[in-house]
């Protein structure tokens, strides 16, 4: 569900890692969802291969979304000029992402949980 907050991703570049999105749905309840995973191509096929069963489809939609800097591992520290992208999953709805830390701990107040590097970052984009 659209809610009319947005980020800014970076335009491809060498030096920064793609977004791709992907369309899983549930072959026998017609549930679906979208999802992003990164890395270079074939863009988080590795990750569709662990979760994919005989149940559920994967289907890559865009391999190069957007892009943008990996945060530290550990602290989900982002370099200059770029603010982070949390991530949050909630087993229901899927997905959502923010840039706004007060959207963030509101989500986490109502069950949803961090996903994502340190606190719950998914990635650095631009400001």
């Amino acid at each position: 569900m659209r809610t009319g907050a947005s980020f800014n991703g970076f335009q491809s570049d060498q030096g920064l890692v793609p977004v791709c999105r992907w369309y899983a749905a549930t072959r026998t309840t017609g549930a679906h969802w979208y999802f992003w995973t990164v890395g270079r191509p074939p863009c988080g096929s590795l990750a569709a291969e662990l979760y994919s069963s005989a149940l559920v489809e994967f289907v890559e939609e865009d391999p190069d979304v957007f892009s943008f800097v990996f945060p530290s591992f550990l602290e989900g520290w982002c370099p200059y000029r770029t603010t982070q992208l949390y991530g949050l999953y909630d087993g229901v709805i899927g997905h959502r992402y923010t840039i706004d830390p007060a959207i963030r701990a509101n989500m986490i107040a109502q069950g949803w949980l961090a996903e994502g590097y340190g606190p719950g970052v998914f990635g650095c984009v631009s400001q």
